[in-house]
């Protein structure tokens, strides 16, 4: 093991232009991203019925044929980011996005791993089904960042109100702001009753936000509630450099290097909600 065929036409010099792992792996542990890195494995629910279907509602990967195990804290370089936000679809808005990730040698990837940039946050919005028995099943955990912002009272103000009026409300309110420190986790939620009735909910009076899950608290008798919430973005690998990237050197020994692979975020109708 380790030890490379010989040949009588090896090059006494390194035969291709490359970067210097050692260097390129300090650059990945002094600035690379804080990421959990989870690793992917087919679920047992997709060979049981003998069609290799994942099923719906399997309460270990949710539906989606994967489960996940050896979470672990990595680092890596995360480059190419791209979003595509597509709003004229028949059935409203969708969204997909890149980015490639860079990690060290050590690290094995594999199809469907799930990677979550924990140095970054972004907003999610969703609409799920409103409980006071169980924190609300939002698909991931609420993220939190605390920032120096202008608050101030602004009313809610009616639909049939004028652009103006709504922009003179708006002003009116901010000039009496002061700065102040603000947690943001759950930026806005509104509780939904059949096809009419609807309110803002309150934070303290309506609902609670702890250990990154959000739980009804009021006595409002909501069907559902609209929520828009601070998260990591998270993505799932579609594609990667293995084994091929590694190099064998002039001097006889095998060079490991970093691994690079592409992540999809993960905004598709066959994830599992939540972290399983």
């Amino acid at each position: 093991m380790g030890q490379r065929p010989q040949s009588s036409h090896r090059r006494t010099t390194q035969p291709f232009v490359d970067f210097n792992p050692i260097e390129f792996e300090s650059l990945i542990e002094q600035h690379g991203a804080v990421v959990l890195y989870e690793r992917a494995a087919v679920c047992g629910c997709r060979n049981a019925d003998g069609v290799d279907q994942p099923a719906v509602g399997c309460p270990t990967c949710g539906g989606s044929g994967f489960a996940y195990w050896g979470a672990s804290i990595e680092r890596a370089i995360i480059q190419a980011l791209d979003l595509d936000q597509n709003t004229q679809m028949a059935w409203g808005s969708w969204s997909s996005g890149t980015a490639k990730l860079t990690f060290m040698s050590s690290v094995l990837p594999s199809f469907r791993d799930r990677l979550t940039v924990l140095d970054s946050l972004f907003q999610f919005s969703e609409t799920v089904p409103a409980t006071t028995a169980a924190p609300l099943p939002l698909r991931y955990w609420i993220g939190s960042r605390r920032d120096v912002m202008d608050v101030g009272v602004v009313p809610e103000i009616p639909r049939g109100e004028s652009v103006g009026a709504r922009a003179e409300a708006l002003v009116a309110a901010m000039a009496t702001a002061t700065a102040t420190s603000v947690e943001r986790d759950v930026l806005y939620a509104r509780g939904y009753t059949g096809a009419t009735r609807s309110q803002l909910l309150v934070r303290g009076q309506d609902f609670e936000v702890a250990d990154g899950r959000m739980r009804l608290v009021g006595a409002g008798a909501w069907e559902r509630v609209s929520v828009v919430y601070v998260t990591h973005p998270r993505y799932t690998v579609t594609s990667f450099n293995h084994g091929a990237r590694d190099r064998w050197l002039a001097n006889g020994t095998l060079a490991r290097l970093p691994v690079a692979m592409m992540g999809k975020l993960d905004f598709l109708p066959s994830e599992s909600p939540g972290y399983v």
